[in-house]
C-alpha cells in the first residue's frame, strides 16, 4: 500500500509537509482512504441494508447539521445589529450608479484600487500567519497520516470474504478522530471574525471579503470585537465550544483542575511553568511520592504534555524553538474554559471573564486591581460576613496593596494555597514593569495570623515590598511544602526557628539582598529538595555553612551567592557529600571582581592558599567553627563539585584561569556549563588525555570580556557539544552562530535539544 506522502526521501516530513501539499494532496488522500475504509466496512458487513441504512442516516444527521449551522450564521448576522458584507457592497453599488460624470467613475476606481490594495494586504499578512500554521499542524498531520495508513492497510489486508472486526478499528479510529479534533481547533484560529459580528460562531466563514478586516491579521487579538465572549450564548451553543467542552471532559479531574489554573491569569499572558507546579503541589493535585525518582516537577511535566497535545495551552518556545518552560492560553480556549470551571464551581468570575474575590460558591478567591485602581476587590475578603474557614485557596492576581486585617486573616484555617505575591516573570521587574507589578504591604501585622493555618502547603511572598522580617508565626506551618520569598528586596532577616518546618521542600530566597547569613536551622530541613539564594554570610553570626547541609540528602538543586574567596578547601570537601545534587548556580558578590589579578590568575583557583589564608582571618563564607574546629589531622583525599552534578552555572567568576575543581576530569557527568561574566581567560587546554576534554552538551556564555578562544579549540575541548550561545563574548572567534548568537549541532533539529532553563 503506497503512503499518502512518499516519505522516503523526506526524514522531515512535517517541516516539508506545507500548506499547498496539505490542502492539494494530503486531505484529499485522506478523505479518499477513508471513504474506501468506509465501503470496506459496508461491503463486509452481511446486512448491507442495515449499514446503507445507517450510511443514510448519517447523511441525514450531516444534512441537519449544515441546516443547523446555516440558520445559526444567519441569527448571528441579524443578532449583531449590523448589515453583512454583501448589504454594503449592494449600498456602495446603488451610490455608484447613481453617480455620474469623471469624479464619479474615478471615486469607484479608487475605491477598487483600496480594495485592491486591502486584499493584497490581506493575502500578505495572512500567508504570514499560515506559516506559522504550517510550522504548528505539521506533526499532527503527520500523525494523522500515520494512524489512517494503518486502518487503511487493515482493511485492505482483509479478505473480502471476512468481516472487518469493529473492535480491532474502534481504537484506532477514536484515535484519528481525537487528531482531527485538535486540528480542528488550531485551524479555525485561521479564520478572521469580522469585528462587527460580535456574537458570530467561531466557525462561520468570512474569509470571502477579507477587506471588512482591513489588513490587520492576528490570530491572537482576534476577539477585540468579541467582548464578553464566555458569557455569551450563542458561543455557548456552538459546535467549537462542543468541541472543547468534549475534550475537556475526557480529562481526569486532576488535569480539569490544573486547567482551570490557567483561567485566573490575564488575557494573553504568559504564565512560568514554575509557577503552576508550586500552585498544582499546594492543591494537593500533585503528590511525589515521599521515596522515589518522580519528583513534582517530573509528574507535572506529564500535565503539560497532556494540556499541550490536546490544544488547551501552548509552550511559548524560546530561541531555535528550543523547549519552553513559559505557557500562554489562546484567547477564545481561555472563554471555553472559564465557562467550564465556573460551572465545576473551581472558581468564580464576573461578567468580563475576571476571577473574583468571591468564595461563597466555590473554596478559591482571586485579588484583582479595580479599573479605577483602587482595591474594591479586597473590601469582600475582609467582610466579617464572609466564611473565612471555607477559603482554600488565594491567589493575588493584581492587586498592589495587601491591607488584610489580622483578625480576618487569621481565620483561614484549612487555606492550602497562599499566594499573595508576583507572579509575573522576574525579568518583568524592571523599568515601567516593575511599577506595573508592584505589590507592597503597610504593615505585615496580618502576617501573625499564619500560626493558624496548619493545612497550608504553599506560600508565596515574592517581589513583596516593605516585608523586613518574617515573624516567628511562620514556623508553625508544619505541613508548608513549598515557601517563595525570591525577590523580597527589604528581607533583611530569616527566623531562626524556620528549622521547624520539617516538610517543606522547596525554598526560594534568590535575591533577597539584604539577607547576610543563613540560620542554622536550615541543615535540619531534611525534605529539602530546592534551595535557592543561600548566602555565605558574615562568620560572626555563626552562619549556616555549605557542611552544614550535607545531611540534606535529597538536595538536587542548590544557588549560592558568596564572595571571591568562595569556595574554599573545606567548602570543596562538603560539596562532594552532595551525592543527589543535580544543578548547582555560584554567583560571586561585587566584590568577587575586584580581586587582585595576581590572585586571580592562579590555576587553583585560591582554593589551598584560601584554607591556609583562613586560619589567620574569619572571612565571608566560612564560619569560625568550620575555620577553627576542624579536624587538622583528617586529610581530605577527594574535594570538588559532586561528581553527579549535571547542569552547572557560573556568575561573575573572579578568576583568570579555571580553578582545579572545574576540570573535565571532575564533572564528567557534566551536561549543561553556563558562565556569565566575569574574567575567564579560557574553559582549559587540550591535552593527550582524554579527562581534559568536556562532556558538556549544551554550553552558554554571556559577557565574557576576556574569554580568548577560536571555533577550532572550542570543537577540541567541547567535543560532545550540541549546543552553543554566546552573548557579548568579542574575543571568540569564528563561532559559527546565526544572528541569535546560537550555533547547535548540524544533525540536530531544534526541537530535539534537550530543555534549556533561563
Amino acid at each position: 500500500m503506497s503512503s499518502i506522502v512518499d516519505q522516503s526521501s523526506h526524514p522531515n516530513y512535517a517541516k516539508i509537509c506545507t500548506i499547498q501539499t496539505i490542502n492539494q494532496t494530503v486531505i484529499p488522500t485522506l478523505i479518499d482512504h477513508l471513504t474506501k475504509v468506509h465501503e470496506s466496512i459496508r461491503l463486509s458487513t452481511p446486512d448491507n441494508i442495515t449499514t446503507t441504512g445507517s450510511g443514510s442516516s448519517s447523511s441525514n444527521v450531516k444534512e441537519k447539521n449544515d441546516n443547523e449551522d446555516e440558520e445559526n450564521t444567519k441569527d448571528n448576522t441579524g443578532c449583531c445589529g449590523g448589515s453583512s458584507s454583501k448589504d454594503k457592497e449592494k449600498t456602495g453599488n446603488k451610490t455608484s450608479n447613481n453617480s455620474s460624470g469623471n469624479d464619479s467613475k474615478n471615486s469607484a476606481l479608487q475605491h477598487q484600487l483600496d480594495k485592491l490594495r486591502r486584499n493584497l494586504n490581506f493575502v500578505k499578512d495572512a500567508f504570514e500567519k499560515l506559516k506559522e500554521f504550517e510550522d504548528h499542524v505539521g506533526i499532527p498531520i503527520d500523525e494523522l497520516q500515520s494512524s489512517v495508513d494503518v486502518i487503511f492497510q487493515e482493511v485492505e489486508e482483509t479478505p473480502e470474504s471476512s468481516f472487518v472486526k469493529a473492535e480491532s478499528l474502534q481504537p484506532k479510529l477514536r484515535k484519528v478522530n481525537d487528531i482531527v479534533k485538535k486540528l480542528k481547533l488550531q485551524v479555525w484560529p485561521a479564520h478572521k471574525i469580522s469585528p462587527g459580528s460580535a456574537a458570530a460562531d467561531p466557525h462561520r466563514d468570512t474569509r470571502s471579503d477579507p477587506s471588512t478586516s482591513g489588513s490587520g491579521y492576528n490570530a491572537r487579538h482576534m476577539f477585540d470585537g468579541l467582548p464578553n465572549l464566555h458569557m455569551n450564548e450563542q458561543f455557548r451553543r456552538s459546535s467549537a465550544f462542543k468541541d472543547i467542552q468534549e475534550i475537556y471532559e475526557s480529562l481526569d479531574i486532576t488535569s480539569r483542575h490544573c486547567l482551570s489554573c490557567f483561567t485566573v491569569f490575564p488575557e494573553n499572558e504568559v504564565v512560568k511553568k514554575r509557577v503552576m507546579i508550586y500552585w498544582w503541589v499546594g492543591e494537593g493535585l500533585i503528590v511525589p511520592p515521599r521515596a522515589g525518582q518522580r519528583t513534582a516537577e517530573d509528574i507535572a511535566e506529564d500535565v503539560f504534555k497532556e494540556l499541550m497535545v490536546k490544544g488547551f495551552i501552548e509552550p511559548v518556545e524560546k530561541m531555535c524553538g528550543l523547549v519552553a518552560d513559559r505557557f500562554e492560553m489562546h484567547p477564545f480556549i481561555r472563554s471555553a474554559v472559564i465557562m467550564l470551571a465556573q460551572e465545576a464551581g473551581f472558581f468564580d468570575f464576573d461578567s468580563k471573564g475576571t476571577p473574583t474575590a468571591n468564595f461563597s460558591s466555590c473554596r478559591r478567591a482571586c485579588l484583582v486591581k479595580s479599573e479605577g485602581g483602587g482595591s474594591s476587590q479586597q473590601v469582600p475578603i475582609n467582610s466579617p460576613n464572609w466564611d473565612q474557614g471555607k477559603l482554600e485557596t488565594l491567589f493575588n492576581v493584581s492587586e498592589p496593596y495587601l491591607g488584610f486585617k489580622m483578625e480576618w486573616f487569621s481565620k483561614m484555617k484549612n487555606v492550602n494555597v497562599l499566594y499573595l505575591g508576583r507572579w509575573q516573570s522576574r525579568a518583568k521587574h524592571h523599568m515601567e514593569d516593575g511599577v506595573k507589578h508592584h505589590i507592597e504591604v503597610e504593615d505585615t501585622e496580618f502576617l501573625k495570623g499564619l500560626k493558624n493555618m496548619k493545612q497550608l502547603k504553599f506560600l508565596c511572598l515574592q517581589g513583596i515590598s516593605r516585608i523586613t522580617e518574617l515573624h516567628d508565626s511562620i514556623c508553625r506551618l508544619t505541613n508548608l511544602r513549598i515557601l517563595d520569598l525570591g525577590a523580597c528586596h527589604n528581607l533583611e532577616v530569616l527566623p531562626d526557628g524556620i528549622g521547624l518546618l520539617k516538610n517543606l521542600t522547596h525554598l526560594d530566597m534568590s535575591e533577597c539582598y539584604l539577607v547576610d547569613h543563613m540560620p542554622k536551622g536550615l541543615a535540619s530541613l531534611l525534605e529539602l529538595q530546592v534551595l535557592k539564594g543561600f548566602v555565605i554570610g558574615d562568620s560572626t553570626k555563626s552562619p549556616c555553612t555549605v557542611a552544614d547541609l550535607v545531611n540534606l540528602k535529597r538536595l538536587r538543586k542548590l544557588s549560592i551567592s558568596a564572595g571571591s574567596e568562595f569556595p574554599s578547601l573545606v567548602e570543596l570537601t562538603s560539596f562532594y557529600q552532595f551525592t543527589a545534587l543535580r544543578k548547582l548556580t555560584i554567583a560571586w558578590g561585587g566584590d568577587s571582581l575586584k580581586a587582585e589579578s595576581d590572585n586571580s590568575a592562579k590555576p587553583e583557583g585560591g582554593a589551598v592558599e584560601q584554607a591556609t589564608e583562613a586560619t589567620k582571618k574569619p572571612r565571608r563564607g566560612m564560619s569560625k567553627l568550620s575555620t577553627f574546629k576542624r579536624d587538622k589531622t583528617a586529610t581530605p583525599v577527594i574535594r570538588g563539585l559532586p561528581m553527579s552534578l549535571e547542569k552547572l552555572d557560573l556568575q561573575c567568576v573572579p578568576w583568570m584561569k579555571t580553578p582545579d575543581w572545574l576540570r573535565p576530569g571532575k564533572l564528567k557527568s557534566l551536561k549543561k556549563l553556563y558562565i556569565r561574566g566575569g574574567k575567564l581567560h579560557g574553559l582549559g587546554q587540550v591535552e593527550d588525555d582524554n579527562n581534559d576534554r568536556w562532556k558538556v552538551e549544551i554550553l552558554r556564555m554571556k559577557f565574557l570580556q576576556e574569554l580568548n578562544m577560536d571555533w577550532e579549540g572550542l570543537q577540541a575541548l567541547f567535543p560532545d557539544l550540541i549546543y552553543l550561545e554566546k552573548v557579548a563574548c568579542p574575543n571568540l572567534k569564528k563561532i559559527p552562530c546565526n544572528d541569535s548568537g546560537v550555533w547547535w549541532k548540524e544533525t540536530m533539529e531544534p526541537k530535539q535539544l534537550p530543555e534549556i532553563e533561563l
